[in-house]
């Protein structure tokens, strides 16, 4: 018989809370880390969690650096609305994020963001501006211009079906998130945490309307762009799109990863985020 494996819990020290939003809905929130240090917010994919980082929060950043994480609405631990107002409105993610940085008392953190927590990163700047910001990361962010062929495929099946055509498609799409197939229990731990995202929550958030170019603009803080180069779901070419149009970002191609190279390369991305917020975080 073959067990349903999970990896080892989570062994680093945190504290969590629940942030109402501006429309009341809860966010389950997380602190971690050096409570005295430089400051970073951490914001997952779409269809994802927080648990997501847990190569980030589970190394020596958190010797360092303050670390805040929280579940977007609809995903994890937070609160999950069954109108679908209350995922379609691309705003209402952006108050989402700053309700965390007003109930965890952030002081200008850098912002890292993937996948589509890139379009809510690039949403909140180009709604309340990046004054409240040092830096910003954006690893292998969403642009429905740049959808490889798997995401194009499996991003709409993964919001429609039935429960086991749903499994399905969400353990396609993320295999398709790595290089390398991922070790079972990473994946069954990936896939528990998807499956608790409702399809409406799913479906809302591909109905927003964002003019990504335009919020590009609008950055004016220091901006690292990471993407890996085996990509199936974003092509590379976004992050290179993003790096030439922000000024004065840099752009790290991850040759032989995916769309996790926090994942897939922790070493290195913990590396390259450390001395990034060490550079450009600000009290």
């Amino acid at each position: 018989m073959t067990l349903f494996i999970l990896p080892a819990a989570v062994a680093a020290d945190f504290t969590s809370k629940l942030v109402a939003s501006s429309d009341g809905v809860r966010l389950a929130v997380r602190e971690w880390g050096n409570a005295a240090g430089p400051e970073i917010l951490l914001i997952h994919g779409g269809n994802q969690s927080q648990l997501a980082w847990r190569k980030q929060v589970e190394s020596d950043l958190a010797k360092t650096f303050r670390i805040v994480t929280f579940d977007m609405r609809g995903h994890g631990e937070s609160d999950k609305p069954t109108q679908a107002a209350s995922y379609s409105n691309a705003k209402q993610w952006a108050d989402d994020m700053r309700a965390v940085i007003s109930a965890t008392s952030l002081k200008r953190p850098i912002l890292v963001a993937w996948s589509a927590g890139g379009c809510v990163a690039l949403n909140y700047v180009a709604t309340y501006g990046d004054r409240d910001l040092s830096g910003l990361v954006l690893v292998d962010a969403s642009d429905p211009r740049y959808f490889a062929d798997d995401a194009r495929k499996l991003i709409p099946l993964m919001a429609r079906g039935t429960l086991e055509s749903t499994i399905e498609f969400t353990q396609a799409f993320l295999l398709a998130c790595f290089a390398q197939a991922p070790v079972p229990a990473d994946l069954n731990y990936m896939v528990a945490f998807n499956m608790v995202v409702p399809p409406i929550s799913r479906a809302g958030m591909a109905s927003w309307k964002l003019d990504v170019d335009e919020a590009l603009k609008r950055v004016g803080i220091p901006t690292l762009v990471i993407h890996g180069k085996q990509d199936r779901i974003i092509r590379y070419q976004a992050s290179e799109h993003y790096a030439r149009t922000i000024p004065g970002a840099s752009l790290s191609i991850y040759e032989s990863a995916g769309h996790m190279p926090f994942w897939e390369e922790a070493d290195r991305f913990n590396a390259e985020l450390a001395s990034f917020a060490r550079q450009h975080s600000r009290p």
